[in-house]
């Protein structure tokens, strides 16, 4: 599993190199396209929460809630600026983006309520400063506002630091994977 690790990072890397060329319709569809691919590949990563939270049909219906009350909000936030998108296929990749984010996020947010460890808030801080960046990142290039720049960048470099110390931190994902096992 640590290769996928390293290929997450490296498809962040990429992500931050196709910043650059953001001004381009190429470099918008490359950044979203390997947002997507990272954050999906953690949700992959996440798979094992799936048994445990089968269990629990409150946290089902939650998660359910919070997913279809994002796809709104996401929806709304893609008509604000969807004159700005170089035809559908940028709006349908944006909006993508969206639901894999929220995934992420109802995957870091559960996995914190069951297992409760530094670890998983750690997770919960890294998802929470990717999506702060995410947003922020859309919202400065649409509306062309700087500050949001700034925004996406401590977003993006915390967020990357948390993800770093959840995947160096060993102990505590033993700990997790036994608390897990345990709850089976």
């Amino acid at each position: 599993m640590r290769i996928l690790i390293v290929i997450i990072l490296g498809m962040f890397l990429l992500r931050e190199i196709s910043v650059f060329y953001y001004g381009n319709s190429l470099g918008q569809i490359a950044y979203i396209i390997l947002g997507c691919l990272a954050y999906g590949l953690i949700c992959f990563k996440r798979l094992d929460m799936i048994q445990v939270l089968a269990r629990d049909k409150i946290a089902i219906v939650c998660t359910f809630l919070f997913v279809i009350l994002n796809l709104f909000m996401i929806n709304e936030l893609i008509s604000m600026v969807k004159d700005s998108y170089d035809g559908s296929f940028q709006a349908s990749l944006t909006f993508l983006l969206g639901i894999i984010i929220t995934l992420l996020g109802a995957v870091a947010v559960l996995y914190n309520q069951v297992v409760n460890s530094d670890r998983s808030l750690t997770f919960l801080f890294f998802v929470f400063c990717m999506i702060i960046s995410d947003v922020s990142s859309l919202l400065g290039y649409y509306f062309n506002m700087g500050f949001f720049y700034y925004i996406d960048f401590v977003g993006e470099t915390l967020g990357l630091s948390f993800f770093i110390h959840t995947v160096l931190d060993v102990r505590g994902e033993r700990e997790d994977k036994e608390l897990l096992k345990s709850m089976l």
